[in-house]
C-alpha cells in the first residue's frame, strides 16, 4: 500500500512538473470581473480625453511646424516640404504616442521609423473621418453651437481613432 502511494506521488510529481501551475478558478473570474468593472463612463471620458487633448496639442503643434516648413521651404523647395511632411508624420505619430500612452498605459513603439508610419495611419484616418465635420463647418460656419458639438463629439472619435490606431502600434517584448 505505501508503496503503491510512493508511485502515485512520484507519477503526480513528474506530470506536474511539465505542466504550468492551474490557476484557481476564483483568480480566473476575478480577473474577469475586473476588466468588466470599468465604468462605461469612465471609458468614455477617456476617450473624450484623448480626443480633446489630441485636437489642442496638435492645433499647438501645428503652428510650429507651418514655421519649420516655410524655413524647410525657404531653404530647399522640394526637398524643404519633404522633410516638413515627414516631420508632420513624426508629431502625429508621437502626440499619440504619447497620449496612448498616459491616459491608456500602452506601451507603443517609438523608434522614428514606427512614429512615421503611425503618424500617417492615423493622419489618413482622422482626415476621412472629420470630412462630415469640415462639411457641418462650412455650412455652420458663424453657428456658435454647432461648432461646440462637432468639438465634443469629435472628440470621442478622435479619442477612439487615436486608441485603437495606437493599439496596432504597440510595443512588443523581445523574445530571448
Amino acid at each position: 500500500m505505501i508503496a503503491y502511494e510512493k508511485s502515485l506521488r512520484s507519477l503526480s510529481r513528474s506530470s506536474s512538473e511539465n505542466q504550468p501551475p492551474a490557476q484557481p478558478a476564483e483568480a480566473a473570474v476575478s480577473s474577469e470581473k475586473k476588466a468588466e468593472e470599468v465604468p462605461l463612463w469612465k471609458t468614455a471620458l477617456k476617450y473624450w480625453l484623448h480626443g480633446f487633448l489630441f485636437s489642442i496639442l496638435m492645433a499647438i503643434l501645428v503652428i510650429f511646424w507651418a514655421v519649420i516648413l516655410a524655413l524647410l521651404l525657404v531653404v530647399g523647395s522640394i526637398i524643404g516640404l519633404i522633410i516638413g511632411i515627414l516631420v508632420l508624420l513624426l508629431f502625429v505619430g508621437g502626440l499619440n504616442s504619447l497620449l496612448a500612452g498616459w491616459i491608456w498605459s500602452i506601451s507603443i513603439d517609438t523608434r522614428w521609423k514606427t512614429l512615421l508610419v503611425h503618424g500617417l495611419v492615423l493622419l489618413i484616418v482622422l482626415l476621412i473621418a472629420g470630412i462630415p465635420s469640415f462639411i457641418l463647418s462650412l455650412v455652420a460656419f458663424n453657428f456658435l453651437p454647432v461648432q461646440v458639438a462637432l468639438t465634443i463629439i469629435y472628440a470621442f472619435i478622435y479619442g477612439f481613432i487615436g486608441r485603437n490606431i495606437g493599439e496596432r502600434y504597440r510595443e512588443h517584448e523581445e523574445q530571448a
